[in-house]
């Protein structure tokens, strides 16, 4: 199973909004998706977590940025804290450049647009 995580500042808006575009980009493309309801096998696990994150979000840690395969950092602000703070290899952050001014339906055409490019292509 390869593991991705979406992280933004406080894991309200643009990772879980990432997060569920993703799941949902893969389910099309045909892949199963990992979720507690459905303990089978999965071709990926989709998480979010925030850097500062309060008691409504997953707060990242550095546990988590290590098991990951790919980690999409919401904008370059939190690329860089999950380098120098949860100690993220630079080679697994996929930085999508996504700053936290957007409507929520303006945020999900980008998001959409972006995340297109990264969902893996079936053989």
């Amino acid at each position: 199973m390869k593991h991705y995580l979406f992280v933004c500042y406080a894991n309200r808006n643009r990772s879980p909004r990432g997060q569920k575009i993703f799941q949902e980009m893969l389910v099309e493309a045909g892949y199963k998706v990992w979720n507690v309801n459905a303990l089978t096998d999965a071709d990926y696990e989709v998480c979010s977590a925030g850097t500062n994150a309060d008691e409504n979000g997953n707060d990242m840690n550095e546990e988590l940025g290590q098991r990951m395969d790919v980690v999409f950092a919401l904008d370059p602000s939190i690329l860089e804290t999950l380098v120098n703070d949860f100690r993220v290899p630079k080679r697994k952050i996929i930085n999508l450049d996504v700053p936290d001014i957007y409507t929520s339906k303006e945020l999900e055409v980008i998001l959409t647009r972006k995340l297109r490019l990264h969902v893996p292509k079936r053989e």
